[in-house]
């Protein structure tokens, strides 16, 4: 797997060694000041590979919005992961998408 990151609040992608890309996501400090994380989310299936990039509050809310934007899963169908901690809010999905796996 290789990877192009950004300074910033930008969108990180990671493309995947079955050329796939990697999308992310994000969660808010449990200090309350109102910054979120930046996450990517994926999943897999027979024949495709989905990806959602969000800023939202924690893991679980990142999944959630994946499935909302992506129309398919659950969420122990998805990973998140941050890629980037104390951005602004509010919780939205920067980027999504489907490849042929």
């Amino acid at each position: 797997m290789t990877a192009a990151e950004t300074s910033g609040s930008e969108l990180r992608v990671a493309r995947l060694h079955d050329g796939g890309m990697m999308a992310t996501v994000a969660r808010s400090d449990a200090g309350g000041s109102g910054k979120m994380n930046k996450y990517s989310c994926t999943m897999t299936s027979i024949s495709d590979f989905l990806f959602a990039t969000l800023v939202a509050e924690d893991d679980q809310q990142a999944k959630q919005m994946a499935i909302d934007a992506m129309k398919a899963g659950e969420p122990r169908n998805w990973s998140a992961r941050v890629l980037e901690a104390n951005v602004e809010g509010p919780a939205r999905v920067l980027s999504s998408g489907r490849r042929e796996a």
